[in-house]
């Protein structure tokens, strides 16, 4: 893992998280490490293409907030407003949880990209 890619996934995290936290460095490693082997398996190629890595970058910040999920989160029942109206103006919010938005995030981060790895893939002989 590169240093490009330490900032690309602490700024997936920030992102998300609307604010910068403490991460692991040696978590952020050893998750980003297991994406990338993940992408080399399912390719067949002794290196991950480059193109596939910001797959790698938003798993991993996927997995951190998984697994720091209780950190970030400190009232997981307070609720967002469903609708403020004032006058002719008026906003929607979703009403979901803290942590209900956070899982929402993961899943997105964490969703399936065999599709798009597949098209790197090469014949084994």
């Amino acid at each position: 893992m590169n240093e490009d890619n330490k900032k690309h996934i602490i700024a997936i995290i920030k992102a998300v998280l609307g604010e910068e936290v403490a991460i692991d460095e040696t978590l952020m490693g050893y998750i980003f490490e297991h994406e990338v082997q993940h992408i080399k398996n399912r390719t067949n190629l002794k290196e991950a293409p480059k193109e596939l890595l910001y797959i790698a970058e938003e798993s991993t910040a996927g997995e951190i907030i998984r697994h720091s999920k209780s950190a970030f989160i400190n009232d997981d029942e307070v609720r967002v407003a469903k609708s403020i109206k004032q006058g002719d103006v008026s906003f929607e919010f979703t009403g979901e949880t803290k942590g209900e938005m956070l899982d929402s995030a993961i899943g997105w981060l964490s969703r399936d990209r065999s599709e798009e790895i597949i098209c790197y893939r090469t014949i084994k002989w």
